[in-house]
């Protein structure tokens, strides 16, 4: 039988602790080494991990405040925008009832609340980055100007003979 002393001595020299661990057997002995480097390199591996998850944690972290302070400036666009909407709306307001005193005293009809030639306002597909790329391209006639039949050009049956 192993018989091995650990003594703990603290700065305090009165207070050493000794204690005796007998071992029956050098594989007992080599199994409980093992067992202890197992469980140091579990416990290496976790301590590992996690400083990684709070590196990890700290760069997100990080990065969210980043966001939210882009994102408040955003608002403060927004709300910066939203004001000179209102200060539009309230000019077009006063300019609305400034035409109709003026047509009152000039005694001209009422104007109507859309203009009698406008087009509706309707989204035009995406933009091209080159002018050829488009569809159509960009000075290409379109609609009823790209069916009517170009005046310079010769009738069917005019050509030579």
């Amino acid at each position: 039988m192993i018989q091995y002393t650990v003594l703990l001595m603290p700065d305090d020299p009165t207070a050493v602790r000794r204690f005796r661990v007998r071992i029956s057997s050098p594989r007992k002995a080599a199994g409980i080494a093992l067992a202890a480097v197992l469980i140091l390199a579990a416990i290496t591996v976790d301590w590992v991990r996690l400083r990684r998850t709070a590196l990890d944690t700290a760069e997100l972290r990080a990065e969210a405040s980043a966001q939210s302070a882009r994102l408040e400036a955003y608002d403060q666009q927004l709300r910066i925008y939203s004001q000179k909407v209102a200060e539009a709306e309230a000019q077009v307001a006063a300019l609305r009832e400034f035409e109709r005193k003026v047509r009152v005293i000039a005694n001209l009809p009422a104007a109507s609340a859309e203009p009698r030639n406008a087009a509706p306002l309707l989204g035009v597909g995406g933009g091209a980055d080159d002018p050829a790329d488009a569809t159509p391209p960009i000075g290409a006639p379109t609609g009823a100007a790209a069916r009517a039949p170009d005046p310079a050009a010769p009738a069917p049956g005019d050509g030579p003979r």
